[in-house]
């Protein structure tokens, strides 16, 4: 083991240390939050990842100006954008395409020195004999063998699952020694760990211990990365033939109910092509150097590749046949270019795939690292300043709603919570242009047409008690359309009784505001058919609600006398 192991866990605790400060010191509001948060996250995993390998000052560098690229980017997207009034999804999608491209560009680092190193001859084998001119001479990309790209990214991925369970075994371990110091009467190290700081400086250390096993044992990583490669050889063809029934399905009659679906079923299409796909990307990385499936195997699956470039195509006419109907959201955006991404990478691979003569392990090695190349350069394009989704959708929806003479006050809410600060000018120009039609930014936000669908229960259907309570229609709406959006899910019981006219009681809701602690202000408790009840805390300054813990009650007691919309019990 290296003399400078010590430096892996110092490191993961000092990363840890950083996000607790952050967390502890900074309003998640400032403006200076995300960006620092995702300027430490990346810098820990170029130091993990990057400095490890090649020159230790141009690793540096490259692992600086990644860190400070990554923290720019949410830098400027907070700017034109912000993160307030923003559909949490699109969000979520935001921070995933920043992963994509800063966990490409680090292993197209490792690859090209790990490809390039004689003393890691083992990273060779994974590319049969004879290739590996080939591939110096026509088949690079940075000077990175194109074949080494995928194993470099497969090994990173399984260090950041050892590292996972590195936090997992570490937990385990304190918990039980916590849990005998305080036999002897000794509760500092149990403290300690239910700290927030101790928390956060205790899983840095213990994940990155997990990374360092896996840098001083690298051999680990490709016997699993080849384990799961036999695994997916295994999982592919059964993949190829749901597919292939799907798409049967679909020409006797499917397509229509498809394409009749709303987006998220062009998404689910999607996720099957992209599925089946990374199965292969799997399957081509399990040290098989001739065939994958056998010789006879092999004729059938190249003609299986044309599926998911049909899966994509399919997805990509679901998307736009709303898109006809609605314009652009930034949902849509970003199906489309994971839809546009999928159809041209799975094209590339059967490309790769159908041609002919021996070296067809080779062939698909290198497509699909030249697939993440392309992969990580849309994923840094898409949100480059102005070309965002959100500004995107808020020019759409501007000219969409100008051609209309009655414009849709749904929509125009929809844009001024879900679009940020590009929805807010766009409204702003549509309301110099209508301003008898185009309400105020506020009233807007304030509007939840939401609330009248019948699965769900209408803000006006959930009993709040008391009635005469300290807190605005505006900040209990807020409470009910974005922390309680879920639960108000289970406000609908089984056993619901009828009354003489014969309608149910269909809510078994009901919101109380009392004071626990003791402080003056009231806490809000949400009782639903579930056996546990959220407890909120309203945040005056902020205008916002935050989750404390959960109140569970006594199992087996839904009849009570007490349930909610059961008047007759009680």
């Amino acid at each position: 083991m290296s003399k400078l192991w010590w430096l892996f866990p110092l490191s993961g605790g000092l990363y840890g240390l950083a996000i607790w400060y952050l967390f502890d010191r900074f309003d998640e509001h400032s403006l200076l939050f995300e960006p620092l948060v995702m300027f430490v996250v990346t810098s820990a995993y170029c130091g993990w990842f990057a400095l490890t390998h090649g020159r230790f000052f141009v690793a540096l560098a490259l692992s600086l100006a990644v860190s400070l690229l990554a923290a720019g980017q949410v830098a400027v997207f907070q700017h034109i954008v912000g993160f307030a009034h923003v559909d949490d999804m699109a969000v979520f999608a935001f921070f995933t395409t920043q992963a994509i491209w800063i966990g490409a560009s680090i292993a197209l680092w490792r690859a090209r020195h790990v490809a390039t190193d004689i003393e890691k001859t083992d990273a060779l084998s994974d590319a049969p004999s004879g290739t590996r001119s080939d591939d110096t001479q026509h088949r690079r990309i940075l000077g990175v063998p194109c074949w080494a790209i995928g194993p470099a990214l497969w090994d990173i991925k399984l260090s950041l699952y050892f590292g996972t369970v590195s936090i997992s075994v570490f937990w385990i371990m304190a918990y039980v020694l916590a849990e005998l110091f305080n036999v002897v009467g000794f509760y500092a190290f149990m403290d300690f760990l239910e700290s927030l700081l101790g928390g956060s400086v205790l899983s840095g250390a213990a994940f990155a211990s997990g990374i360092m096993l896996t840098r001083e044992k690298p051999q680990i990583l490709k016997v699993v990365r080849q384990v799961l490669g036999t695994l997916y050889r295994f999982f592919y063809p059964v993949q190829a033939a749901g597919l292939f029934l799907f798409l049967l399905l679909g020409v006797l009659g499917g397509w229509e109910q498809l394409l009749g679906r709303d987006t998220s079923i062009g998404m689910v299409v999607l996720g099957a092509a992209l599925w089946i796909s990374y199965l292969l990307f799997g399957a081509v990385q399990s040290g098989a150097t001739t065939t994958l499936f056998g010789r006879w195997g092999d004729v059938v699956f190249r003609y299986s590749l044309w599926m998911a470039p049909v899966c994509a195509l399919a997805a990509l006419g679901c998307i736009w046949l709303r898109v006809d109907d609605y314009w652009l959201t930034p949902a849509r955006l970003y199906a489309t270019w994971l839809g546009v991404y999928v159809l041209g990478a799975t094209l590339w691979i059967m490309r790769a795939g159908m041609r002919r003569g021996d070296g067809m392990i080779p062939r698909l090695q290198r497509a699909f690292g030249q697939v993440v190349v392309g992969g990580a350069a849309l994923a840094f394009v898409a949100h480059l300043p102005w070309l965002d989704p959100f500004s995107i959708s808020a020019f759409s929806q501007k000219t969409r709603l100008g051609l209309l003479d009655d414009i849709p006050r749904a929509d125009l809410a929809f844009m001024a919570r879900n679009l940020g600060k590009p929805g807010e000018k766009a409204l702003a120009a549509l309301r110099g242009a209508h301003p008898d039609k185009v309400a105020d930014l506020q009233q807007l936000r304030e509007y939840y047409p939401l609330y009248q669908e019948p699965d769900t229960p209408s803000f006006e259907e959930i009993p709040v008690f008391p009635q005469n309570n300290a807190y605005s229609e505006r900040d209990l709406r807020k409470l009910m359309d974005e922390d309680l959006k879920y639960g108000r899910l289970f406000c609908d019981g089984d056993k619901v009784e009828k009354d003489a006219t014969g309608s149910g009681h269909q809510n078994r809701c009901a919101l109380l505001l009392i004071d626990l602690d003791g402080d003056g202000q009231s806490e809000a408790v949400f009782f639903s058919t579930r056996n546990y009840a959220p407890v909120f805390r309203f945040l005056p300054d902020q205008h916002d609600w935050l989750k404390l813990h959960d109140m569970y009650r006594e199992t087996g007691t839904d009849d009570a006398p007490t349930d909610a919309g059961c008047p007759e019990k009680r």
